[in-house]
Order: structure tokens, then sequence, then C-alpha cells
């Protein structure tokens, strides 16, 4: 193989390509990147095993059309480095990139180590992306437990839970049961605001709308939990504030407690909320440092102390489109909730005696 391309045109598809590259050390075949080279057109495909990611670069200039297999760490790091065009040479165990003064030249894995990862292309799903990109910052990020790191498509509905915090999004004409990887709809969506989604027996597909780029993606198996049972009809108590008022005063308070004992799972600090009339108090502290305390005004008739998670709280409150959120709550142990039109919201309070200073 030898092509030669201009930089600004391979190392966007390079970048999205080596997304998923690295993630199985132990394979240096799957820390590679296929590099297809063929007419004007520079393929680049990496993999994890779970996703897999095929970029395009467009108006190379191909002397001799072939694939070859490259590191995908060291081939980012040189086009960082360089402007202008690259040319890449290829042959048996070898690659070499040369850009003026400067050349590269890697060991190469043997091209049939590379996994070929297929799955049966499925039915489009108009819209799917940007409503699960919406709530898939709230899946759990621990393998341990798979099943919440997924995504769930039902027809009509998207849920997702960490066991923390939940929350459902309405969603007219979807006709679709899946449960996508919510790290692979963040990978998508770090580079597209919106891709055709088509799902079907084992997989996701998500292609770029001018088809630069596409993500294809294993479904998790198993039996979601069932969120609706989590959901209140009603609660008796509201607490109702503008959320980038609560957002901030919980951004404020929190790096007093963030790496202290009381700190939650995933290691952010518990914050306190109390209603003191129509002002809500937003507390965070440590036995040995002490404490800081933010204060925005708020309607409620909630009197109880109640105490979350900070990342986990922020996080719900980001999923939420409209200034002001309205949490429904119980007592202190109870989830509260929130609905803002096709949206519900769940998230559990954490229990603890007191973040409050004795007096």
């Amino acid at each position: 193989m030898k092509a030669r391309i201009d930089v600004d045109q391979l190392r966007p598809a390079v970048t999205r390509a080596a997304e998923p590259a690295g993630r199985v050390p132990h394979l240096p075949a799957v820390s590679s990147l296929l590099v297809d080279a063929a007419d004007s057109l520079i393929a680049i495909q990496g993999t994890d095993l779970d996703l897999t990611v095929t970029a395009g670069a467009t108006n190379a200039s191909i002397d001799e059309p072939g694939r070859a297999l490259i590191p995908a760490r060291p081939l980012a790091q040189f086009l960082a480095k360089v402007t202008g065009a690259v040319t890449i040479t290829a042959t048996d165990g070898q690659v070499t990139l040369d850009n003026d003064d400067t050349t590269l030249t890697l060991r190469c894995p043997h091209i049939d180590d590379f996994p070929q990862v297929t799955y049966q292309s499925g039915t489009t799903v108009p819209g799917a992306l940007a409503a699960c990109a919406r709530l898939a910052p709230i899946a759990s990020t621990e393998q341990d437990r798979p099943i919440l790191t997924g995504v769930h498509l039902s027809p009509g509905r998207i849920g997702v839970t960490d066991s923390y915090r939940g929350a459902i999004l309405d969603v007219d004409g979807l006709d679709a049961t899946a449960l996508i990887p919510a790290a692979a709809i963040r990978s998508v969506s770090k580079h597209v605001d919106d891709a055709a989604v088509a799902i079907g027996d084992r997989g996701a597909t998500f292609t770029a709308h001018d088809a630069s780029c596409e993500w294809r993606t294993r479904l998790i198996e198993g039996e979601y939990p069932d969120l609706d049972r989590l959901v209140r009809a009603d609660s008796p108590h509201h607490l109702t504030v503008d959320r980038h008022e609560l957002i901030e005063a919980v951004d404020r308070v929190r790096f007093i407690a963030e790496s202290a004992a009381v700190a939650g799972k995933g290691g952010h600090a518990l914050v306190l909320l109390q209603v003191d009339g129509g002002k809500l108090t937003v507390t965070a502290r440590t036995q040995d440092l002490g404490e800081a305390v933010a204060t925005i005004p708020c309607d409620s008739d909630f009197t109880p102390e109640i105490a979350f998670n900070s990342g986990f709280l922020t996080s719900v409150l980001a999923v939420h489109l409209e200034d002001q959120v309205r949490l429904g709550l119980v007592d202190s142990l109870k989830p509260a909730m929130t609905r803002e039109g096709p949206l519900t919201t769940i998230l559990m309070p954490v229990r603890v005696k007191s973040l409050r200073s004795k007096k």
C-alpha cells in the first residue's frame, strides 16, 4: 500500500477510529487500526470487540491500493505533531509515514489478526441518538453489573438506571427493543449531534449523516430492571428551584468534601439540602476541615433535611431542559422524583445522620 493524503483529512478519521482501540491491551491487533486504501478513500477501522468504529478520509492520492494494520497510539500521536501531507507506505510487517523531514517507521501486527466484528443490519430508529445521548450519562460505568451500563429502548420509551438514579423518557413513534451500551452512545454523540440508528438482533449501527463515520456496537443481553415500580403517581411535598442555580450551588460547596470519608459512590461528596422559608441551603462538610454552605431561592413545603450524592444530583438535573425543576419528595429516605413533559427522573437520597455542624 502507498498513499498520500493531507494530515487535516486523515487526522479526524484516525481520532474517531482510534477511540475504542487499546481497550484490550493484551491484544496488539486490537490496539491497532485497520487502514484500507482504495480509489481516493482511506477507510480506517478500530475496535475493542464491543464497539467498532469505521471512519473515512477522502481526497487521498492512492499509488498502490492495499491494507495495513497500524498501531493506533503512535499513529495518532504522529499526526498530532505534523502538518501538510503525509505519505503512508506499507510492506509486510512494517509501515512508514513520511512528512517533509519527519519519518515514522512502525512494526505492524499481521493483518489477519485483526478481528472481523459484524452485526446484521436492522430497523432504522429515527431520532434515537439524541434521546439516548440525553440519558446516557445516568447509566452505570461499573462493569460488575453490565446490565446497568446500557440504555434500554422499548416501544414508546427509553429508560436508564444505575440503581441510585434513573430516568424514563417517553418517545413518540419509538418501535424498538434493545439494550445499547451507554459507552457506545457517548462515543457517537461526542463526534456527531445526530446519526441514523439501525437496531438488529445482536447489534446497533450509528451512521453519520454525511456517511463519514460508522459506529457498530454489540447489544447487551439480559433483563432490564422495571423502572415503573419506582415511579409514584404524585408526591406529598415539592421543592421548586432554578436548576442552574442549584447545579452551581452544589458545585460551589462540594469541593470541601470531595475526597472525604463521607463521599458517596464514585468519589462524589454528599450535599445536604434544607429548606428555610423561601431559601434552600446546600451544605457540604467534613469533620476535619469544616463546611461550605450556599443558599439559593426556592419554593417548597418540604421541611426535613435530605442528602444526595452531589454528582448524581447534578447529572439528574442536567437531563432537564427547562430552567425550573420541581422535585417531588416524601421524606429523607424515599426517592426524589421530577417530571418534565415526557421525562421522569428518580434519585435515591443518602442515609446520613446529618452533615450540619453541631452547635
